[in-house]
């Protein structure tokens, strides 16, 4: 009995260390970049020899300049709302320790340069509020980076070290630090599905075809990273449906995912929130669930998963 007991607890170790090992392959050279602290009073250069003067796989090397800018670079909310005043050269994000995405980009491509890897400046788009939904920018309004390892120049990487830094509120006024692994090599028809390039010669692997199709997208949350979304249904962000009749929902997710619970939020004009838990089905890394609004109502739906935002949609609902 014991050597079973033994023997069980074992396999239950085993499991749990594998299991710790996949949730995040990176743990090891991210504890190592806990350790080496903020390293304030130090330049760029010195920064970097740090963080990667001891590794060898470029890699390992990459998540070390990524896993550092994220936990000790905030977005400034002022930097964002007025790119033209902000301070994003690599030397001044260093010291003032505050930017917004273009300056988390720069310093990502500086460092890179520095431990002798190919990091590229992506300008392009994303879509943070349901407001957004439909309205194209004037301007690009977020910045991230790829990267190319290995022998063939066709193969390149995304990074997007300021998403991975904490996220600002609805109204772009305050900054949240809250640190997400996710956005490192991130697959790319996730990745896409919250991203677009000002030049989509940047688009890496299977996209939205145009600017206009994206920006009529719903807003892609950071759940989307954690169960590897690759498709949606309704890809339109805006929805014009009828009172009694089901809205069908449908998304895709790596197949060895499971979704335990699925949550919406569903806010008013009135700003009167209601939150209601979903029956869905979940087969093979496809999931299916239909809503129904009994009455007419203009409203902020957004779905949740362990009440970490999906997918946000507005939704017009009439006789």
């Amino acid at each position: 009995m014991k050597k079973t007991l033994a023997i069980l607890f074992l396999l239950g170790f085993i499991i749990l260390k594998s299991f710790a090992q996949n949730s995040n392959p990176y743990e090891e050279v991210d504890n190592y970049v806990i350790g080496l602290g903020s390293m304030d009073k130090m330049d760029i250069s010195e920064i970097t020899n740090k963080l990667t003067g001891n590794l060898s796989d470029r890699i390992l090397k990459c998540r070390s300049i990524y896993y550092w800018i994220a936990n000790n670079i905030v977005l400034d909310p002022v930097s964002c709302k007025k790119p033209e005043k902000a301070m994003i050269q690599p030397e001044q994000v260093v010291r003032f320790r505050k930017t917004n995405a273009k300056g988390f980009a720069l310093l990502v491509q500086e460092m890179c340069s520095l431990s002798g890897i190919r990091c590229l400046v992506i300008d392009g788009y994303t879509q943070t509020t349901i407001e957004s939904i439909g309205e194209k920018p004037e301007d690009f309004n977020h910045s991230w980076n790829v990267i190319q390892l290995g022998k063939s120049p066709d193969v390149w990487y995304y990074i997007d070290a300021a998403k991975a830094s904490g996220f600002l509120d609805e109204k772009q006024n305050n900054f949240t630090k809250l640190f997400c692994g996710d956005y490192f090599f991130t697959q790319d028809k996730t990745f896409n599905l919250d991203h677009f390039p000002d030049n989509d010669a940047w688009l890496l692997g299977e996209s939205i075809s145009n600017k206009k199709s994206f920006f009529n997208m719903p807003v892609v949350g950071v759940e989307a990273y954690q169960i590897g979304l690759r498709q949606i249904f309704p890809l339109t962000g805006i929805i014009n449906a009828k009172i009694n009749q089901p809205i069908k929902f449908q998304f895709y997710h790596k197949r060895d995912i499971d979704i335990s619970s699925i949550t919406v939020l569903i806010e008013g004009s009135n700003k009167k929130q209601k939150t209601e838990r979903i029956n869905f089905t979940d087969d093979n890394g496809k999931t299916n669930f239909e809503y129904i609004f009994n009455k007419e109502i203009e409203a902020n739906f957004k779905l949740q998963i362990n009440q970490n935002p999906l997918l946000s949609y507005k939704i017009i609902a009439t006789e």
